[in-house]
């Protein structure tokens, strides 16, 4: 009795493993990789609407700006955002086990 007891704790943080980690990882990646491609998109929208032939210094100005933006967000790595997010997923549920595990064997 006392050994299952014991592994509980172990058992239900394993269990949780899915819904806290695996699942909200998939979706987060997948979300923040649609916010990247969208981003991308309007971004390159933007540089296809300054004029070419007629550019202004201000127009120029844009289209570096705009050119920069697109290589900052071509760098950006959604699954290091998400990972952040999955630990602090994690930690909640190691923490719950651990308070669980604790007050079973304080109280017994």
């Amino acid at each position: 009795m006392v050994k299952t007891i014991l592994y509980t704790p172990v058992i239900g943080s394993m269990i949780m493993i899915l819904p806290t980690a695996v699942y909200p990882h998939y979706i987060f990646y997948k979300i923040l990789s649609k916010a990247k491609e969208d981003k991308l998109d309007t971004l390159e929208e933007n540089i296809k609407k300054i004029p070419s032939r007629e550019a202004t210094i201000g127009d120029l100005i844009q289209l570096n700006k705009l050119s920069l933006e697109i290589e900052k967000t071509k760098e950006v790595k959604p699954w290091l955002i998400d990972i952040k997010a999955v630990f602090q997923l994690l930690g909640a549920a190691v923490t719950s086990q651990t308070i669980t595990l604790i007050i079973d064997i304080v109280t017994k």
